[in-house]
């Protein structure tokens, strides 16, 4: 090779060089990215590859994981605890830590910081698994972060995109399970304790001001829960449920008779149930799995409900479709990151 062209080689590979180390200084400067969350089996699944993706822009990230079950209160003790090194560095939050900010005296500190929901970023990466192929306007507003609560809690036009764009995704889920006949339920049981933890149904049981939300009376909540309820019945008859299958309680799951107690809506050899409800009740009681009987539990939020549809065979994905929800991961974390910093600028 000519002397030339290896100066011209050498040339191109230290200029390269002295770009990444800029870009590692820049990064430097950068606040450290605090992930707090209640922890369940989808964020133990994601969040380790979130946590990837962040340091792979050069952000230096700290998790801060509290069990399932653990009480809001334990949660805002940590965060007034923890609330000067909190303020000195960026928040990616699930809703449960998000509707404990305000009462920690985090909200005050944190306005100027970017926020990111997590709960945002998974249902965004399942839309994104279902339909990443199209190139549809109103698959577009879907993973719009314009769109989602973080960046439009209280934009009355955007929150309705944000009802508007669960629902499509519901329904095209529900759909894409029914087009195997085997998968046809006998029964679905909605259970309507905490349906308003969780978009879209937030605004039922909580009041929405400067990004967070707020806790209502608990009669308010829980009638917003009902409502909630009723809308979700309403979803799942167009998606092409009977009415006659769709059976709504309040009871708590975790009661020993909770399964046997819900009258049967049809008699078939092979009795088939779904029981759809918030992460938040946790795991119900239940009854073992018998040759005619087979329950299917499907949790809210709505990227919850896709993993469990996935996880029971409801809908099925090859391993390059299923890979690319990685991808999708890493696109909209890049992308909500880069948002959140511009939205921040604006102001």
């Amino acid at each position: 090779m000519k002397k030339e062209s290896m100066e011209k080689i050498e040339s191109k590979e230290e200029g390269m060089g002295q770009e990444r180390k800029a870009e590692s200084k820049e990064a430097e400067k950068l606040p450290p990215i605090f992930m707090i969350y209640r922890d369940n089996d989808l964020f133990k699944e994601w969040v380790p590859k979130i946590a990837e993706t962040l340091k792979g822009l050069g952000r230096k990230v700290e998790i801060q994981s509290f069990p399932a079950g653990t009480e809001k209160e334990e949660i805002k003790k940590w965060l007034k605890d923890e609330k000067e090194r909190l303020k000195k560095g960026d928040l990616i939050t699930d809703h449960t830590v998000q509707s404990t900010l305000r009462y920690s005296g985090i909200s005050e500190v944190t306005k100027d910081q970017t926020r990111i929901n997590l709960d945002d970023v998974m249902e965004d990466v399942a839309i994104e698994t279902l339909w990443g192929d199209e190139d549809k306007e109103e698959y577009k507003k879907m993973i719009d972060p314009n769109y989602r609560s973080e960046f439009a809690a209280e934009n009355e036009n955007r929150r309705k995109e944000i009802w508007i764009n669960i629902e499509k995704a519901i329904s095209i889920l529900v759909n894409r399970i029914l087009e195997n006949k085997e998968n046809y339920p006998d029964q679905i049981v909605i259970n309507t304790r905490r349906l308003g933890d969780h978009e879209p149904f937030v605004e039922f049981g909580y009041s929405i001001k400067n990004g967070f939300v707020i806790e209502r009376s608990t009669k308010e909540m829980r009638e917003g829960d009902e409502k909630a309820g009723e809308v979700l019945k309403e979803w799942l008859i167009k998606a092409g449920i009977s009415a006659e299958n769709l059976f709504l309680t309040d009871e708590d799951p975790k009661s020993e008779d909770y399964e046997t107690k819900i009258p049967r809506s049809s008699k078939t050899e092979k009795f088939i149930r779904w029981f759809i409800y918030d992460r938040h009740l946790g795991q119900p009681a239940g009854v073992i799995d018998t040759p005619d009987y087979k329950k299917i539990i499907l949790r809210l939020p709505f990227a919850d409900f896709f993993s469990d549809a996935v996880s029971n065979n409801l809908v099925a994905f090859n391993p390059e479709k299923l890979q690319q929800s990685e991808h999708a991961l890493e696109k909209i974390v890049k992308e909500k990151i880069d948002r959140s910093g511009k939205v921040q600028e604006e102001k």
